[in-house]
């Protein structure tokens, strides 16, 4: 496995699912990064393009295929010697565990998402305009999912993913409330 053109990023594709775990995530979405070593490109009955991709992380091979609707967006950046996320659910109806792509980033472009719990202890309106402001100052491309209560909601700013942004939140609600996924 050739690790090398994939050290540069190791910091982004840490917090993606392994190669080795995808057993553990059959129907449900995920995203996985690494470099694609083989594409083949077909056509479908109905003459749409289509691929089927291999993609390589620190720990083995994924097998991806991009439908016609996804591959006509992605076509540029799902190419040979690229490194990329995919995001996208995990099958394994072909007794072989494949990832069905919903979206292909490059990994230049990809913007984490942040997964935020508040603490029951910090459940209070000071709490959440701290975070506004902290989000305020912050913008960019990454979406905001915020746990109050054990309820998720996906919340309309959008930030950017920086080292001293994780770094406050960590700070602010502490390290085990803040994920980046």
């Amino acid at each position: 496995i050739s690790g090398q053109p994939l050290e540069d990023f190791r910091d982004k594709l840490s917090n993606l699912r392994s190669s080795k775990d995808l057993d553990k995530f059959i129907n449900k979405r995920v995203k996985v990064g690494g470099l694609i070593t083989n594409v083949r490109q077909f056509t479908t009955k109905c003459g749409d393009a289509m691929a089927n991709l291999k993609l390589e992380d620190f720990d083995g091979v994924i097998d991806v295929t991009i439908f016609p609707n996804v591959f006509y967006q992605t076509k540029d950046v799902a190419a040979l010697g690229e490194i990329v996320v995919v995001e996208g659910r995990v099958d394994n109806s072909n007794d072989t565990i494949q990832i069905l792509a919903d979206a292909i980033f490059s990994i230049e472009n990809y913007a984490p998402d942040f997964w935020l719990t508040i603490p029951a202890q910090f459940e209070n309106q000071t709490t959440l305009d701290i975070l506004r402001k902290i989000f305020a100052e912050h913008t960019g491309d990454s979406k905001i999912f915020l746990n109050r209560s054990g309820v998720w909601k996906k919340i309309t700013p959008r930030i950017s993913c920086d080292p001293a942004l994780c770094k406050e939140l960590k700070i602010f609600l502490g390290a085990e409330n803040v994920r980046l996924y």
